[in-house]
Order: C-alpha cells, then sequence, then structure tokens
C-alpha cells in the first residue's frame, strides 16, 4: 500500500477529498503497525507513521495535496501541522494549524511546560489526533473527525491495559 501510494502519479484534482485522503492515510498507518508487529514503541512508529505520510502527501497521491497546491499557487488546502505533546507526570499541551511541523512540535512542547515533554501525537493535513492515557499506557490516534481519533487512541490505549481516558486533543482547520 505504502509503495502503491508513493508511486501515485501527481494529478491535479478537481475536489479536495478529506475523508478520501483520510482513509488512504488510515490504511497506511494499519499497513506500518501489522509490518512492525509490536516490535517498536508507539513514539517510533508514530514517527514511521507521520514519515510515511508525508511522503505520500509530498508526492502529490492525495486529493487535498501538493497537486492541488501547484495548482492554488502553493496555498494547498490541508497543509497545516498539529501535536500533542506531554509528559510522565501528567502535563500536557496541544498545537493545531500550524505552518509546519517543526513549528507544531514546539508549540505542543511549549503549551506542555517544556522539559521532560515529547510529542506524543503528530498531525498533518485537515485531521484529527488524540492522545489518551492511564497513568502507565498511553495511546494516539488520528482520524478525521475528533470523536475518531478519541476512539482510536482509547483503543490502543486499551490494548495494554484498562481505565484510558482522553487526555488530549487537536485538530487541524478544514479546507
Amino acid at each position: 500500500m505504502i509503495a502503491a501510494a508513493l508511486a501515485l502519479p501527481v494529478r491535479a484534482v478537481a475536489q479536495c477529498d478529506p475523508a478520501q485522503d483520510q482513509r488512504v492515510l488510515n490504511a497506511v498507518e494499519a499497513e506500518i503497525r501489522a509490518g512492525l508487529g509490536g516490535r517498536a514503541s508507539e513514539p517510533e512508529i508514530a514517527t514511521r507513521v507521520a514519515a510515511a505520510q508525508e511522503r505520500i502527501r509530498a508526492g502529490g497521491s492525495l486529493s487535498c495535496g501538493s497537486a492541488n497546491a501547484r495548482a492554488a499557487g502553493g496555498n494547498a488546502p490541508g497543509r497545516q501541522y498539529g501535536a500533542i505533546a506531554a509528559n510522565a507526570g501528567g502535563a500536557w499541551g496541544v498545537s493545531w494549524s500550524q505552518a509546519s511541523q517543526p513549528a507544531a512540535d514546539a508549540r505542543a512542547i511549549r503549551e506542555c511546560g517544556g522539559g521532560s515533554c515529547e510529542v506524543r501525537v503528530r498531525v498533518a493535513g485537515p485531521a484529527c489526533g488524540a492522545y489518551a492515557a492511564n497513568g502507565v499506557q498511553w495511546g494516539w490516534g488520528i482520524d478525521a473527525t475528533p470523536a475518531a481519533a478519541q476512539s482510536r487512541a482509547l483503543a490502543e490505549c486499551a490494548k495494554d491495559g484498562g481505565g484510558c481516558r482522553v487526555v488530549a486533543y487537536t485538530c487541524n482547520a478544514r479546507p
């Protein structure tokens, strides 16, 4: 799936379809998780998923991706970034609709209080991300709506134990 999505030609798209784009990105995430088979930490998985999804976006394989950016003179719908940072002590911070992933990460860490805070969730494009925890375990989810992202985060957290609750969520602006 990843190779197939990366190989898709850049094309002009008449209309941005965030729901279809999110289905493609969710499928990429599922494939990466299955391929790692529990042999990687959540931050490592998140980093791999974000990198693969960014390569797909940069290749113009999504309807809201770079093909539209070229058609719109560089003002691409959905090219916004968000993040959720947290630490073991329960502090958290969020960012949304930032111009770059590094800016989103820095803002979330700053909102969290810096120090021991680390980015747990990255969101690119018109999507929502959520972070759930139970004090020991945590999980994250990315989807098209806040409710769906929160549901994914709770399900991921619950894989390793119960009592999880949504700590934070963020959504980038819709085009």
